[in-house]
């Protein structure tokens, strides 16, 4: 093989070497909702018609999202971004929500008649503060086990190792975790668990479950007392108890001066009435004398 013939081949190789993909960039970011995110494609030449984005979420199917062109306008939240050599074509999305996680693709192509070429992919996880919930038996249940069961969910997370801290007052205590899932939009709910003495729980304890996604953020944490929710519900029921014999009694009170007072009224009307009755009476009451008439007797 001659020299000539050696540069043709190499001169040939990217004709003949179709790209397999292109290359996108970040290959992962993770923002908080409301922000504004950028996916480039790197395509090191003139895309065709533009580059095609497309979403895929965590299982489904590709759904086609917006095309970034020289001449494109923004449509929504996404518009696009093209560098003076048009060889970078960067997908803007802009007030992202929690619905915009998945894995973005981008497709192109050189000339119309050739076939598309995919991108190896962006994730875009939209993330928020975790979401911690605090199960426990329940109440009619507790009085008769030796050992409470507790059980921490934490949801909206985005790794599926995330340490989980219990606290029982003022000891920290280990549990395990069971199950972690992820939804459609890629985040991740993890169960925690521990066993708590009914002892130690029912003189009073704290239980805490708490996360943190990083050394600079707010730690999220749910407790649960019995002590404090079994006084709570004492002083409703001794408020209550104590509220209704008083209640009762004023009403009895109220009730048996009703009656008095009405027979005193009616006995006083009545008298008035007899009395002026009388009066009227011996006021209107006249004498009246029958005529008599005599006879003189002769014999006088």
């Amino acid at each position: 093989m001659d020299l000539v013939t050696l540069c043709m081949l190499f001169y040939l190789l990217p004709v003949t070497v179709p790209q397999t993909t292109l290359p996108q960039s970040p290959a992962l970011q993770s923002v908080s909702i409301g922000s504004t995110v950028r996916m480039k494609c790197h395509t090191d030449w003139y895309a065709t018609g533009g580059v095609h984005w497309y979403k895929q979420k965590v299982r489904g199917n590709l759904h086609f999202v917006y095309t970034v062109s020289t001449y494109s306008t923004p449509a929504g939240r996404f518009s696009g971004e093209v560098n003076d050599k048009s060889t970078v074509y960067t997908l803007v999305v802009h007030n992202v929500q929690r619905n915009d996680s998945g894995v973005y693709f981008c497709a192109g192509r050189k000339l119309f008649l050739d076939p598309f070429i995919f991108g190896n992919g962006s994730q875009l996880l939209i993330t928020g503060p975790p979401n911690v919930i605090l199960l426990s038996p329940p109440r009619q249940e507790m009085f008769s086990m030796e050992t409470l069961p507790l059980m921490c969910l934490v949801s909206n997370v985005i790794s599926n190792n995330f340490p989980i801290d219990w606290n029982i007052s003022t000891w920290d205590a280990e549990g395990w975790t069971d199950s972690v899932a992820m939804d459609s939009t890629g985040v991740y709910s993890i169960r925690s668990h521990i066993r708590v003495p009914a002892e130690a729980w029912k003189y009073g304890a704290v239980c805490t479950c708490s996360v943190q996604i990083s050394s600079t953020a707010i730690r999220n944490s749910e407790s649960i007392s019995y002590q404090k929710e079994s006084q709570h519900i004492d002083c409703s029921l001794m408020l209550y108890g104590s509220t209704l014999p008083m209640i009762s009694l004023v009403m009895m009170l109220i009730v048996v001066g009703g009656c008095i007072y009405g027979n005193c009224g009616l006995g006083n009307r009545n008298t008035e009435k007899e009395s002026t009755d009388f009066q009227t009476r011996d006021s209107n009451q006249e004498t009246s004398y029958a005529p008599l008439k005599f006879k003189e007797d002769p014999i006088l």
